[in-house]
């Protein structure tokens, strides 16, 4: 069986900004992965919002509890206009990130 190798550059010094950003941190363990989509995806619906490009997803720690991974897990998600903060989703107007890795 041949594999192909597909060699991705990475590029440093890069920078992201993010406008209209709904903004998500929480523990999920990994069998409930899937509700903080449709939590996220029924809140803009109820706002009347849309997606406005690429979630950013970063996991900040695992652990095991119970014999289940549990992730600390923060979203942020472009939309196409600004929105009012509810109880665990935060709006912010800007999001930027310097010196990063794409």
């Amino acid at each position: 069986m041949r594999r192909e190798v597909i060699w991705i550059e990475i590029k440093s010094n890069q920078s992201l900004f993010l406008k209209n950003v709904l903004h998500i941190r929480k523990q999920v363990s990994q069998n409930n992965s899937f509700l903080i989509s449709n939590e996220i995806d029924n809140f803009i619906e109820k706002n009347g919002v849309k997606k406005d490009g690429n979630t950013v997803t970063v996991t900040h720690n695992v652990i095991v509890e119970n014999g289940e991974q549990v992730f600390d897990l923060e979203m942020m998600i472009p939309l196409d206009k600004k929105i009012e903060s509810f109880n665990e989703f935060n709006f912010l107007s800007e999001f930027s990130l310097t010196n990063a890795l794409k």
